[in-house]
């Protein structure tokens, strides 16, 4: 175990707690406690302003052979009030704003298809304080079974690919901030529930070509509270200052009753597909062959309709012109989210996925190569037969492809609508086909390039070769003072060296400028949006940036590290340059880090021996950090009086 502490003569402290176990063969993990207490000058009354933060950080570990059936193990990352922020200054604390758990213990019941689990869920988003906390969340999972599979048989019957699945879920959910989530009020905001799913389905071929899976599931969810929505009708927030007259009412107040209730939902469907091939070949010039995959699927869904089950309303206002009543389902905010009340649907979907390949003549292998041109080109839609309006859904088309020899992905999606828009760009019930046209009207189109590569990659575009470098820059032939361990020259019988020939004596090698940047890092980003407008074509850069990082050996000694220079070319800025230096002094290690962005650095020197790590000097401006504290929290502190 290692305890450590920070003591600032202004006030600030901290204290943090680290310790590591293991059992051999049987576990291993370790737990950081970490709490901070950052006082600052108040400049409205000249008093002391504290803000404390508290760290969480568990990991544990089984070993595989520990247990043949139970398992116990995970991560719990949980920080309240910005604690990384507050404490550390380097990319990877400022610029990280989720943090996520999951510790669980899972029993497999051996001789029965089912599976006990529980755990502890946590995600916390530091920007917006808020935290979703699930403890515990306990399932039974019951393995797909064949309960209409013959034994033994040598013939096979669409009975015997009947699948049954079920799970049941028991869940405590609560939605809290990192400020109050030690408090009584976390506790009344827990929300309990338990649900159920079970599922029957099979699969079997039709006109030989052509695959069928029918499927129905059945849901059920109890609830011990529901959510309400009250209107107050004094509650005026707005009112006339000649006449008096009312003119504005506060939302309605949100709530939830203990009342016990279940939600039912109820699926069934069809889907069928098949895949065909189409192949063209030719036996002279560059390109040689085509091939186009095409994947066609179809499936009818129905749905009965829940929604005027679960849907309440409530008024917001007083004044029947301005009123707008508002529906809401009374099961929001749920411990499995919002249950979501749906019409009666029944209706066919409909899609094809394309993957198209070319072959071309290879004069440099003599031979013929097979490139693939596009990964997938799909095309999605549908149609609802119990809509009153506006059956036909917008047809979606997306694919992506790798061009740059594999360097650059370009992924592009473009929407089309059945229906034609009036010049408000609203949607109208008339379709683009009573109007004399053939195809969907354009909407809109968006693309995005994605780049990633490294300098040594270019280097081999360039030569065309692989290189395998090893920075032997500065490199010196180390002179072992024990004997026998010399590396290079010989030994006479006296045991004294004699110097090694001109021919076979090492010599330092010159690392090239290429060299030096041979573990840099080069990623870029291009998303563009073309849409059609109020029958106006817009079209306009959504993001466009590029990130450098990496490191440059500068001596034998010394290390240049860039740990991120982003450049955003769209907002015209740098995001979050990062700087470090290094200093390896034998026995001594010297670093020296700098994020001009935020304004913060630091200075260490100290002994590399762990037994020895009290031995050090640390200078630095922390918690200058104006983009990631409170509004006020902006003055900065230069912590210069370290103990």
């Amino acid at each position: 175990m290692r305890i450590t502490g920070d003591i600032y003569t202004r006030g600030s402290h901290g204290l943090r707690v680290n310790t590591n176990y293991k059992k051999r063969y049987g576990y291993e993990g370790n737990v950081l406690l970490g709490y901070s207490n950052n006082v600052r000058d108040n400049d409205k009354d000249g008093g002391k302003l504290s803000q404390k933060s508290f760290s969480i950080n568990i990991s544990h570990r089984q070993h595989s052979k520990a247990h043949p059936y139970r398992n116990l193990g995970g991560s719990v990352n949980i920080t309240t009030n910005r604690y990384n922020q507050r404490v550390f200054e380097n990319p990877n604390a400022a610029l990280t704003s989720q943090y996520s758990s999951n510790f669980s213990y899972s029993h497999d019941m051996p001789g029965t298809p089912f599976r006990f689990a529980a755990e502890f869920r946590h995600s916390q988003n530091t920007q917006t304080r808020i935290m979703d906390i699930t403890l515990p969340n306990m399932t039974l999972r019951m393995n797909t079974i064949f309960p209409f599979k013959r034994k033994n048989s040598t013939t096979e019957k669409w009975t015997d690919n009947i699948a049954l699945s079920y799970s049941s879920e028991f869940r405590n959910f609560v939605k809290t901030t990192d400020t109050t989530l030690f408090s009584m009020q976390t506790l009344k905001d827990i929300q309990t529930g338990m649900q159920h799913k079970a599922a029957l389905s099979t699969n079997f071929r039709l006109f030989k070509y052509i695959n069928a899976s029918p499927n129905i599931s059945y849901d059920e969810t109890w609830l011990i509270k529901k959510y309400q929505l009250t209107f107050n009708k004094d509650s005026v927030i707005i009112r006339d200052t000649i006449s008096g007259d009312t003119l504005g009412f506060k939302p309605p107040v949100e709530s939830f009753i203990s009342e016990l209730g279940a939600f039912r939902n109820l699926n069934a469907g069809i889907s069928l597909n098949t895949q065909r091939f189409f192949t063209r070949n030719w036996n002279k010039g560059f390109f040689r062959g085509i091939r186009h995959v095409a994947k066609p699927n179809i499936s009818f869904v129905y749905k009965p309709e829940n929604k005027e089950k679960y849907l309440a309303t409530v008024d917001t206002d007083t004044r029947n012109n301005f009123n707008k009543t508002r529906e809401y389902s009374v099961y929001t905010n749920s411990p499995f989210g919002t249950l979501q009340c749906s019409e009666k649907q029944m209706g066919i979907s409909y899609g094809i996925t394309n993957i198209i390949e070319a072959k071309y003549w290879s004069k440099k292998d003599t031979t013929a190569k097979i490139i693939r041109l596009f990964d997938n080109i799909s095309i999605n839609g549908g149609y609802n037969f119990a809509a009153d309006s506006l059956k036909w859904s917008s047809v979606s088309l997306t694919g992506n492809t790798v061009v740059l020899k594999g360097l650059t992905n370009f992924y592009f999606r473009s929407t089309f609508s059945p229906y034609s828009y009036d010049n408000k760009d609203i949607i109208t019930k008339q379709t683009v086909w009573s109007q004399g046209k053939i195809l969907p009207e354009f909407r809109n189109f968006s693309g995005q390039f994605s780049t990633g590569i490294s300098f040594g990659r270019i280097r081999e575009m360039i030569t065309g070769k692989k290189q395998t470098v090893q920075n032997k820059a500065f490199q010196q032939n180390p002179i072992s003072t024990e004997p026998g361990l010399q590396k290079s020259g010989s030994t006479t019988p006296d045991n004294t060296t004699t110097p090694p020939a001109d021919d076979e004596e090492e010599k330092p090698k010159e690392t090239s400028l290429s060299e030096w940047f041979e573990n840099f890092n080069i990623s870029h980003a291009l998303n563009f949006e073309f849409s059609k407008t109020k029958g106006r074509d817009t079209s306009y850069i959504s993001n466009h940036s590029v990130n450098v990082s990496g490191s440059i050996p500068l001596t034998k000694n010394w290390n240049m590290n860039i740990g991120n220079i982003a450049y955003d070319f769209k907002n015209k800025s740098f995001v979050y340059p990062y700087f470090s230096f290094a200093r390896d002094l034998h026995c001594w290690q010297m670093n020296f880090t700098w994020a001009p962005s935020n304004g913060v650095y630091s200075f260490f020197i100290g002994v590399k021996s762990s037994a020895l790590s009290f031995l050090k000097y640390d200078y630095g401006q922390r918690n200058a950090n104006t983009l990631f504290t409170d509004k006020g929290d902006n003055q900065p502190r230069n912590n210069k009086d370290i103990i």
